[in-house]
């Protein structure tokens, strides 16, 4: 159910959200752990195929996952960990997202930044708002849903199932 909700409210909330803001020079890309794309906006997807990019950072997010679990005592790392690869004014910012135990990524190339830091954190609000605005649609959907049957025992449903001659 949560693949259907995220890619059937991706775009609309990305577009919504990036109207009202200023990301400046910044490509952003959504994916799943396996980097297919969910998302992606600005001038930089028409220059570079928006799957690579994705592959690439999801890869590029594990395998420092796993380095940092490696260099860990601990082999379950906690905190909001973020992954930045950048000079003061270009680079890639990946952040992690999890929706109902499923992992996604929101990455972004940016480059020509006067202050890195005020993306890096519209980025993270826009993180945030994104999981919220999944979540409360996840849970109006399930409270939407309506079954078929009410109240059918095992019976009912073996004499649905059971071929009679």
């Amino acid at each position: 159910m949560i693949e259907e909700s995220i890619s059937s409210r991706t775009e609309s909330f990305f577009d919504k959200y990036l109207s009202k803001s200023n990301f400046g020079e910044c490509s952003l890309f959504l994916c799943r752990k396996d980097g297919g794309v969910l998302y992606k906006h600005g001038a930089i997807t028409d220059n570079i195929d928006p799957d690579s990019i994705c592959v690439l950072m999801s890869g590029a997010w594990q395998a420092a996952e796993t380095v940092s679990m490696m260099a860990s005592k601990e082999k379950k790392l906690e905190g909001f960990f973020r992954f930045s690869f950048d000079t003061s004014s270009n680079g890639i910012y990946i952040l992690p997202l999890e929706i109902h135990s499923k992992k996604y990524y929101l990455g972004a190339l940016f480059y020509n930044q006067r202050n890195p830091a005020i993306l890096k954190n519209e980025l993270k609000k826009l993180l945030f708002s994104f999981q919220k605005e999944i979540l409360s649609f996840d849970e109006e959907e399930v409270e939407n849903q309506s079954f078929l049957f009410g109240n059918i025992t095992d019976k009912e449903m073996n004499d649905i199932f059971t071929f009679n001659e």
